[in-house]
């Protein structure tokens, strides 16, 4: 019986995976101790704005991973995770502050409402004081008007609403149109107007 031909980039991705397995190996052969944690964390925080507790987790789930494959004990180093990313955190390496405001300000140009903010900046670790404080406008007035102009950049994205490219379409599926907005966090009182808006404002 003849073997079945390699499927296209199959050589590649088994070399690639060779790779990753000998990279894993020499990282493994490091000692299991502070140093080798900091530099996981330092690595990872180089590539990945981050917060503290969203550093502590890929820690641990790096210790569980190495462990799991050498067998190693990972209770004397998991207790290490605390004291190594405060030192990341004293450097600024990490700052949940600034990992908050970034978030912010990417998930309102995306459209997001300020309940799915809060949600998102609470699942990435910023803490509930300061996701409030970051999502706090300080003015009920300059409140509205963001989740009003973050609901119309969404309504835009999802062509819905004053978006809608059929105005017989727009009216027959306004139930439906409402119904998206509120899926995404915003109240009802936003979401009728944008979505009964008679044109799109100037700038969102």
């Amino acid at each position: 019986m003849e073997p079945h031909p390699p499927l296209p980039g199959a050589a590649s991705s088994i070399a690639a995976s060779t790779r990753r397995e000998q990279e894993l190996a020499g990282r493994d052969e490091a000692p299991l101790c502070e140093a080798w944690l900091e530099r996981e964390a330092l690595h990872y925080v180089a590539r990945w704005e981050a917060t503290r507790r969203g550093v502590e987790a890929n820690l641990e789930r790096k210790i569980a991973k190495r462990c799991e494959r050498s067998g190693e004990d990972a209770d004397p180093i998991l207790a290490a995770v605390p004291a190594v990313v405060a030192r990341l955190v004293e450097r600024n390496y990490v700052n949940d502050r600034r990992f908050g405001e970034q978030l912010v300000t990417r998930l309102r140009r995306q459209g997001r409402s300020l309940q799915k903010i809060r949600a998102q900046l609470e699942a990435k670790g910023v803490p509930e004081a300061l996701a409030l404080e970051l999502t706090d406008a300080g003015d009920p007035a300059a409140e509205t008007d963001a989740e009003v102009d973050a609901a119309f950049r969404l309504a835009r994205r999802r062509r819905i609403g004053p978006y809608c490219p059929n105005a017989s379409q727009r009216l027959a599926n306004r139930e439906r149109h409402l119904a998206i907005l509120g899926r995404q966090g915003f109240s009802l009182e936003t979401a009728v107007c944008v979505i009964d808006a008679e044109s799109p404002p100037e700038k969102t």
